[in-house]
């Protein structure tokens, strides 16, 4: 009985080993404004990116994953024209996202591009009744892959396109409609492993 542990173990890790490609996990840097300068990238840094992609069928180098997602990104507009009391301003919030849905990728010699579709729900503000946008997003890529049998892999560049709901709230408050920032352009670039 207490072999059982270690045979199963070993089965698993031999399986994963047969079959790389099945869990790709990556972490990305996420921006929203391009600077040709690298270094400027960086310093205008605006999130970041978690991806864990789990194979569903693959084959002929097509490979169909679905996909979980996790976005932190640091002062995103939220709102539009939202009354302070004084004046109309746009208001900026940290924005947590989380996604699922499906990527389809091609490997083309040591290039794998990928694309997804994924939906989710992001958390808009803490003070409003409406807590949660749901949120459709669509991202293009491409892996990089040194070797067949590498488990590491560089995203040299994906660019991403969030869509959530353009919403309009009457504040009763002050008499004011609110308006949510619906679309966010994203671009990035990360690492990752492959088991």
């Amino acid at each position: 009985m207490k072999h059982i542990l270690p045979i199963l173990l070993t089965l698993i890790l031999c399986g994963f080993a047969q079959a790389q490609d099945r869990i790709k996990v990556s972490a990305s840097y996420l921006n929203t404004e391009f600077q040709a300068n690298p270094v400027e990238n960086l310093e205008y840094l605006k999130g970041f990116s978690i991806d864990a992609d789990g194979r569903i069928i693959g084959g002929n180098g097509w490979r169909l994953g679905g996909i979980f997602n996790y976005q932190k990104v640091y002062d995103q507009k939220v709102f539009k024209n939202y009354f302070n009391g004084h004046s109309m301003v746009d208001v900026f919030r940290n924005v947590n996202t989380y996604s699922f849905g499906a990527q389809l990728s091609k490997t083309i010699g040591p290039v794998e591009p990928f694309a997804a579709f994924l939906i989710g729900v992001k958390r808009i503000h803490e003070d409003q009744k409406f807590h949660y946008d749901v949120v459709r997003k669509y991202r293009f890529g491409a892996d990089l892959v040194f070797h067949k049998e590498s488990y590491f892999f560089i995203r040299p560049f994906f660019v991403e396109f969030e869509r959530g709901h353009i919403l309009a709230d009457y504040m009763c408050t002050n008499n004011t409609f609110v308006f949510l920032d619906g679309t966010t352009q994203k671009y990035g670039a990360g690492i990752g492993f492959r088991f």
